[in-house]
């Protein structure tokens, strides 16, 4: 019932903070399709703050084909995702997939706690309010809020409401 309650909280504070209106839109599908009803959660402690994943639960994704593995706390902690998942730190979405997009976010973390996501051949680093993306460590991308359209195969890259670049990546 906490959890559930929790939830429901989470979902209506990350919908109302988010900055540009197509990832406005975006979070809002993610958000829709992970519904009080349907979600698990795992929660991952910290030293100061824990990262919380929710996930669709089995019932209603039978399988769950993506390994994520997220670095936090000094330690790696694999987890599989279905379509739609959302990842919150200090009760802010910093993380989110809903079927081919995927939408990430950096907030000033006033602990400084490092933490890296693994997934869809992309590392997102996550250091203060900046997000570091990368496939490999030659070509590196940064910015504030970033979506990731897998069917486009690019990454826009938002900075306070401005749109910086979008950039093509090979898939």
């Amino acid at each position: 019932m906490k959890i559930k309650l929790f939830l429901t909280i989470l979902l209506t504070f990350a919908s109302v903070s988010i900055y540009a209106q197509e990832s406005k839109e975006i979070v809002a599908k993610m958000i829709d399709g992970l519904r009080v009803d349907n979600s698990k959660s795992i929660t991952i402690p910290g030293r100061k703050g824990a990262i919380r994943i929710y996930f669709e639960s089995l019932k209603t994704t039978p399988y769950s084909s993506e390994l994520i593995n997220i670095k936090y706390n000094d330690k790696i902690s694999p987890f599989q995702a279905g379509s739609n998942f959302l990842i919150t730190k200090d009760g802010k979405l910093i993380f989110g997939r809903y079927n081919d997009k995927i939408y990430a976010r950096g907030y000033t973390d006033r602990y400084n706690e490092y933490i890296s996501i693994k997934h869809n051949n992309f590392i997102y680093d996550y250091n203060n309010s900046i997000i570091k993306i990368y496939e490999n460590k030659e070509e590196v991308l940064s910015g504030k809020e970033i979506i990731y359209d897998k069917t486009k195969s690019s990454f826009t890259i938002y900075d306070k409401n401005k749109l910086i670049k979008t950039m093509s990546v090979s898939n």
